[in-house]
């Protein structure tokens, strides 16, 4: 009898470790004719994500239907949330939209074919939490690499303390040695778009203007941002070009908030970038409003009298590293701690 038990103990265990390999990354017919992959998500927010995925078909099956379905439960099927994708082989795009925020979601690409329904390989993703200001202001959040960023720019005009951040005419503008903010226009729809513009002072002001949780970027911040865009991108030196290219990934499309079509715009990277113009330090005038974002960075300049900024044009889809004065009056976007 002992020598019967050892044989049966050793299939059960097999059987066990086999059943429990972790599901392939690609799901194949059993015919062999198609493959299915899911494309790793991409502009996770605290409410939608995109990810799609690829069909290769190696025979003459029909794709009727095809898309990513996802749930909060693990392998998610059609019977669940689902995107409709269009039909046949190739590459396609989804939009997962819906999301709840800080909630861990699976999700799998699948083609329908006249009898069956088959599943690509299984992600997963966790959705941020959105975020808000002392005010109540609520700012979506946008994952970018390992960072999450502000999908907007801040518009708070009270100090995380609860103190308040004056907001100045402009000859006050210009001679103030304390922190201050600005509205474009005065007009509390720019403000809702744009958000504020804020001088120096304020961007280093002891009492902080981020939400608690989160911080004015610096140049470690920048630099992080850029390169998950561009792995080439220059992260030395100060009014230097960072990237040819990560500036169209940055901006929002379109000619809503943009003056003109803004060139390279494609927003791949999710930060939707508005173009808030500046105030001016000099004569404490608003310019640029459609033509230019331009962010503090809480790091300081090297030389000059200073400070390090970072900005985005209309005209072309650069990035880059610049200066601004401590009476400018630029964006912030924060970043997670």
């Amino acid at each position: 009898m002992r020598k019967l038990i050892l044989p049966i103990l050793i299939f059960y265990c097999i059987f066990f470790v086999c059943s429990c390999k972790k599901e392939s990354n690609t799901q194949i017919d059993s015919s062999n004719e198609l493959i299915l992959k899911t494309k790793t998500a991409t502009k996770i927010t605290n409410y939608n994500a995109a990810s799609g995925g690829t069909i290769i078909n190696n025979g003459t099956t029909s794709i009727l239907s095809r898309g990513i379905c996802f749930s909060k439960t693990v392998l998610p099927t059609i019977a669940d949330q689902h995107t409709s994708d269009g039909n046949g082989t190739g590459d396609f795009n989804s939009i997962l939209n819906g999301l709840d925020e800080g909630t861990r979601y699976y999700l799998r690409s699948f083609a329908t074919t006249s009898n069956i329904t088959l599943y690509g390989d299984q992600l997963s993703i966790t959705t941020p939490n959105s975020v808000s200001d002392i005010e109540g202001n609520k700012y979506n959040v946008i994952t970018i690499g390992n960072q999450y960023w502000m999908q907007e720019n801040l518009k708070v005009s009270t100090y995380r303390n609860g103190n308040i951040i004056p907001k100045l005419n402009d000859q006050a503008w210009i001679t103030t040695t304390n922190g201050a903010c600005g509205i474009i226009k005065n007009s509390s729809i720019d403000d809702s778009i744009y958000g504020r513009l804020y001088n120096r002072y304020a961007v280093a002001d002891p009492s902080e203007l981020c939400p608690a949780g989160w911080h004015v970027p610096d140049e470690n911040d920048w630099n992080a941002l850029v390169r998950s865009i561009d792995p080439n991108a220059d992260i030395s030196g100060i009014r230097t070009v960072q990237s040819p290219t990560a500036g169209g990934s940055l901006k929002e499309i379109g000619i809503k908030n943009w003056t003109y079509s803004s060139k390279g715009a494609n927003n791949s990277s999710g930060f939707t970038a508005r173009p808030a113009g500046k105030r001016d330090a000099i004569s404490g005038r608003y310019f640029d409003e459609g033509i230019s974002c331009i962010w503090w960075s809480s790091s300081l300049g090297t030389s000059g009298g200073c400070n390090y900024a970072h900005s985005l044009f209309v005209y072309d889809d650069t990035i880059s590293r610049t200066g601004g004065f401590v009476n400018d009056g630029f964006s912030i976007r924060c970043v997670k701690n």
